[in-house]
């Protein structure tokens, strides 16, 4: 059975400690020869996704991470679910926009008066905002 995915390309561009902390699991998964197509991929068996040419025990390796990072977070079934279709929400901290929309492309981030806010960048126009770690605006 071919394997189908939902690509999020991420590069290596600068991020926060805080960030890069609660992306680490992805950073892992481009080290890999499973990143020689994609940067950092979130597979998932979908008919209207993309064909993906890598092995299907590839990205079992990488869902099931990303899996079990979800399921190890204390939050209802139905928002664990929203994470695993892509969905994000305000109110949602770092870790869990990585698990719903992967690793951003970049993080430009400004500290204040007020304390630290970061706008993470996807590509497509799409950009979520943080204050202090917890997610304040979704763009797309």
């Amino acid at each position: 059975m071919r394997l189908l995915l939902i690509a999020v390309v991420a590069s290596a561009a600068c991020f926060t400690s805080a960030a890069k902390a609660e992306c680490d699991w992805i950073e892992k998964a481009q080290s890999s020869d499973f990143a020689a197509v994609l940067d950092s991929v979130i597979c998932l068996k979908d008919p209207a996704a993309a064909e993906c040419d890598r092995t299907e025990a590839e990205a079992s390796d990488f869902n099931g991470e990303r899996e079990r990072r979800i399921d190890a977070l204390s939050m209802s079934n139905d928002s664990k679910q929203a994470l695993r279709d892509g969905k994000i929400w305000v109110g949602a901290n770092s870790e869990m926009a990585c698990l719903a929309w992967g690793r951003p492309r970049s993080v430009n981030r400004t500290t204040t008066a007020h304390g630290v806010r970061e706008q993470w960048v996807y590509g497509s126009g799409s950009y979520l905002y943080f204050d202090d770690g917890s997610l304040t605006a979704i763009q797309n």
